[in-house]
C-alpha cells in the first residue's frame, strides 16, 4: 500500500496579492453579535500582531493586505455552536400483571360468587304420626251470689277442692296454673245488678292418659255443679322422632316435585342448594268438652287420645343441570 504525499501549501509569487483562505458562512442561527464577533477578532489579531487600525508613524507604503510584521492579514472565522440540549428523561411505567389462570370454579372475576345460573325451588309437607302421651285440660269452676264476695268466697272454696284433688291425684305444681279469675255482674232486664258470677280455670297437664278420666271426675265431685270442663288436647311430650320423620318425608316429597318440575324442562335435577324449614303447624285437631251439670257416680269419663299428626313444611332450591 502506497503512503500519501502531503501537498505543501501553495507559495504566493513575489509581489502577489496574498489571497486569504475563504471562510465558511456562518448560520445565521449560529453567529454571535456583531459587537461580540469585533471584540473576540480583535483579541484574536492582536495576539497574531496583527493590528485593527493605522498607529502614528505607520508607514503608508505597505502593501494592501499586509500587516506591520510583514505578514498576511488573518482572518478569523467564529462559529457559535448551539448548546447541547438537555436530555430527555424516559419514565417507562412497570408492567402491569394480568393474571392468565382461570378464577375457581363457581367463582366470577372480582371475589364475587354467584349462585347457579338455573335452580328450581320446591315446597312439600311432610307428615308423621305419633301417639299421644299427654292431656291437658281446662276445668273452671264458675259460681253465682247476689253479692259480689258470696260469689268469690264461694267459688275460692270450690276451686281450691279441685286443686286439691288435682295434686293428691298426681298432678305436679308445675303442670298447674290459673288460666282466668273474673268476677262480672248479672244484670236484668231492667239494667239493675241483679247478681255476680266469679269464675276461677285451672289449666292442668295430666302425663298418664289413662287416668285422666277418673280425675276428672273426682274435679266434677269436689266442686259439684259449679265445675265446668272447657278443653282438653292432646299432645306428644317428645316429638323429635316424630318431628324427623316428618321433616324427612317433606324433603323427599320436594325431591319428588322438583323432579318432575326439571323432567318437564327437559333439564337434570342438581345438587340441593338450600333448605328452608317454615313455621310448625301441627296437623291435629284437639278435642273440646263441655260440662252442663254434674258428672255420674258411675264410671269415669271415657277419654280416648287416638293419634296425632304432625306436619313440617319444607322450601328447598335445587340446582338443574
Amino acid at each position: 500500500m502506497t503512503a500519501a504525499t502531503p501537498v505543501p501549501p501553495a507559495t504566493p509569487a513575489p509581489g502577489a496579492t496574498p489571497v486569504a483562505p475563504p471562510s465558511r458562512a456562518v448560520p445565521s442561527r449560529h453567529r454571535l453579535p456583531a459587537a461580540v464577533a469585533a471584540a473576540v477578532a480583535t483579541v484574536l489579531a492582536v495576539a497574531a500582531g496583527c493590528s485593527t487600525g493605522t498607529a502614528a508613524g505607520d508607514t503608508p507604503a505597505r502593501a494592501a493586505g499586509e500587516s506591520a510584521t510583514g505578514q498576511a492579514p488573518v482572518t478569523v472565522t467564529v462559529t457559535e455552536t448551539a448548546p447541547p440540549a438537555a436530555p430527555t428523561t424516559v419514565t417507562t411505567a412497570a408492567p402491569t400483571t394480568v393474571p392468565t389462570t382461570a378464577p375457581p370454579a363457581g367463582q366470577a372475576v372480582g371475589g364475587s360468587t354467584p349462585g347457579p345460573a338455573w335452580v328450581v325451588t320446591a315446597q312439600a309437607v311432610g307428615t308423621a304420626t305419633g301417639a299421644p302421651d299427654t292431656l291437658t285440660v281446662q276445668l273452671g269452676v264458675q259460681t253465682r251470689a247476689k253479692s259480689a264476695s258470696a260469689a268469690l268466697a264461694d267459688n275460692s272454696t270450690r276451686a281450691a277442692a279441685v286443686i286439691a284433688v288435682l295434686k293428691s291425684s298426681g298432678v305436679k305444681p308445675a303442670d298447674l296454673r290459673t288460666a282466668q279469675l273474673s268476677i262480672n255482674p248479672v244484670r236484668n232486664r231492667a239494667g239493675a245488678v241483679a247478681a255476680y258470677d266469679v269464675q276461677n280455670v285451672v289449666v292442668a297437664t295430666l302425663h298418664d292418659i289413662a287416668r285422666a278420666g277418673a280425675l276428672i271426675d273426682a274435679a266434677q265431685r269436689a266442686a259439684g255443679n259449679a265445675i265446668r270442663v272447657d278443653w282438653i288436647g292432646f299432645s306428644i311430650a317428645d316429638d323429635s322422632a316424630v318431628r324427623a320423620a316428618a321433616r324427612a318425608d317433606a324433603v323427599r316429597r320436594a325431591r319428588a316435585q322438583a323432579e318432575q318440575m326439571a323432567a318437564a324442562a327437559g333439564l337434570a335435577l342438581g345438587p340441593v342448594q338450600s333448605i328452608t324449614e317454615n313455621p310448625r303447624t301441627d296437623g291435629y285437631n284437639p278435642a273440646y268438652g263441655y260440662a252442663s251439670g254434674a258428672a255420674s257416680a258411675g264410671a269415669a269419663a271415657p277419654i280416648e287420645p287416638g293419634s296425632q299428626d304432625l306436619s313440617v313444611t319444607v322450601e328447598v332450591v335445587f340446582a338443574l343441570g
